[in-house]
């Protein structure tokens, strides 16, 4: 919540990006929530194809091939490249947890909980963007 990361915080980031697509509307932008793409995977990624311009007929096999319970085992039977090999030597390290949404505020004690509620609000007043996340943020 200080915004103490290498490229500020999560609400610098979002600002940044709704800015950018504000101040450049020449510039087609998809945005993809990670919540919506859990929800409705299929449909999600057939949007995307299409904001791409491709075909969206194998949208229901990308999007069994990305869910995470499939992901993961690909993952642990050692399935994937050198660099993410790397990052995954220590299982443990939480690299790979559970694959689910709004679990974060699970860890939150309510006073953080309202704290966070409170920033969010003030910082991201009048954010198209933020609009978008309301719902999942109860």
């Amino acid at each position: 919540m200080n915004g103490e990361f290498l490229f500020g915080s999560w609400f610098q980031h979002v600002l940044a990006v709704e800015e950018f697509i504000s101040e450049h509307p020449e510039l087609p932008v998809c945005v993809i929530q990670f919540e919506e793409l859990k929800e409705r995977p299929a449909e999600v990624i057939q949007e995307l194809c299409r904001f791409l311009q491709v075909p969206d007929d194998k949208a229901e096999d990308i999007a069994d091939a990305t869910r995470f319970q499939n992901m993961k085992k690909e993952v642990l039977r050692g399935g994937v490249g050198a660099l993410t090999r790397e990052y995954l030597k220590d299982e443990q390290q939480g690299f790979i947890r559970k694959g689910s949404t709004g679990d974060w505020k699970r860890h939150f004690t309510v006073g953080q909980n309202e704290r966070f509620d409170q920033m969010f609000h003030s910082k991201m007043a009048g954010s198209k963007l933020a609009q978008q996340l309301e719902k999942y943020l109860k």
